[in-house]
């Protein structure tokens, strides 16, 4: 049931798995070590079904290595409280979560209506007390205005932003703030080819796709649409010259 278990976020297999290049290094300690064991994998046993609450990367690495004896340890708490234990785990130090899927997870646990303290789904997903506060008081307002809570964190943070547009300009600020401390000020910036080095550190901060949708941006922002498509069609003239 990896849409209630698997912590790390939307899978992309039906079998929970978040990370294909994890499963493929766990896959390379299986088969450098002959009999190798990674760590259990976490069951929760319900009456007839074994449903498995943590390790669905370790757990797909046997899969494919076609090793049946998978070690396992039990966990005898209820199926509700099988979700913080799954936050919990996933917390440590194997494929360490990122910040987005931490929150993620916790305003998952928030959704779930489960009596726990602010202090237990801080820990079952790994965040802030004062995030989980936040979330709490973010999804009482959505249900006082008689609205559905949007099913993830990130949406509620896009709907703040588009209600509280100075909201998104003090990120910006922020954002420029430290950018600033990383490449310095915009003069030595552009003398000294950090101009490359920014554009190459987005791919492979955010990959190609990232890139795309922020370059598509700064062009909105800018209002370079005109500038380019003009650029566009005078490289094309240059072409049919050369061609003639």
């Amino acid at each position: 049931m990896p849409d209630l278990y698997q912590a790390r976020g939307p899978a992309d297999t039906s079998g929970g798995v978040v990370d294909r290049n994890h499963v493929a290094a766990l896959i390379t300690v299986l088969r450098g070590r002959r009999g190798a064991d990674l760590e259990p994998v976490t069951i929760l046993v319900v009456e007839d079904e074994h449903i498995l609450i943590d390790g669905h990367h370790r757990y797909e690495a046997y899969r494919r290595e076609k090793r049946r004896d998978i070690p396992v340890r039990y966990y005898g708490g209820s199926p509700t409280d099988a979700l913080l234990e799954a936050g919990r785990e996933n917390s440590k130090a194997r494929l360490p979560m990122s910040k987005g899927q931490c929150s993620e997870r916790a305003w998952t646990l928030v959704l779930s209506g489960c009596a726990w303290s602010a202090e237990q789904v801080a820990v079952g997903a790994g965040v802030s007390g004062r995030l989980v506060f936040k979330m709490r008081k973010r999804h009482k307002s959505y249900l006082a205005a008689g609205e559905a809570p949007p099913s993830t964190w990130r949406e509620v943070c896009r709907g703040d932003f588009n209600a509280d547009p100075d909201a998104l300009d003090k990120m910006a600020a922020k954002w420029a703030e430290n950018i600033g401390k990383a490449v310095g000020t915009p003069s030595t910036f552009t003398s000294t080819g950090k101009v490359e080095i920014l554009g190459k550190a987005m791919i492979e901060w955010g990959g190609e796709s990232i890139a795309k949708i922020l370059a598509k941006s700064l062009v909105d922002a800018l209002g370079l649409w005109d500038e380019l498509e003009a650029a566009h069609e005078m490289d094309e003239e240059d072409e049919a010259d050369l061609e003639f």
